[in-house]
Parts: C-alpha cells; sequence; structure tokens
C-alpha cells in the first residue's frame, strides 16, 4: 500500500532532523540504501507533472548506492 507525503510528515515530524534517512528494500534478500540528491543537484526529491498520458503526481525520492545489507535489529523489528 503507497502512503502519502501527508503520512511521511506525520511519521516523521516528531523526530530528530538531522537523523539520515536510509531505505530497506527487498524481504528476502534485506538490503540497505541512503537516500541522496539526485543528479546536478536537483534535491532530494521530484515530484512529476500530471500530463494528458499520466494525469496523476508522483514524488520520487532518490536512493544512493547500496550501503549494505540491512541491519538484523531492523529486519526483525519488520517482520523480515
Amino acid at each position: 500500500m503507497s502512503i502519502t507525503v501527508g503520512e511521511l510528515i506525520d511519521a516523521l515530524e516528531d523526530l530528530d532532523h538531522d537523523l539520515e534517512v536510509h531505505l530497506a528494500t527487498q524481504p528476502t534478500y534485506p538490503l540497505e540504501y541512503p537516500l541522496e540528491y539526485a543528479i546536478d543537484n536537483m534535491g532530494p526529491v521530484l515530484v512529476t507533472v500530471p500530463t494528458e498520458e499520466d494525469p496523476q503526481s508522483f514524488v520520487y525520492l532518490f536512493e544512493g548506492g547500496q550501503i549494505g545489507y540491512l541491519p538484523r535489529v531492523v529486519r526483525e523489528e519488520m517482520g523480515w
């Protein structure tokens, strides 16, 4: 199930603003990635603009290079 920008903001609003954000992927082969700025310093977020072909907008976050395997404690907390 996808989440909205508002739901993401609500989930993060009380956290320390200096914490790094990482992405956990692939439950059967759990890996960890940092979120990074896009090419040419576009920023960490890209919002698509609706077009006739694709009338829905989306927010994209950019993952950086793979850090490594997701730590065991995170996998266990996520039920992976």
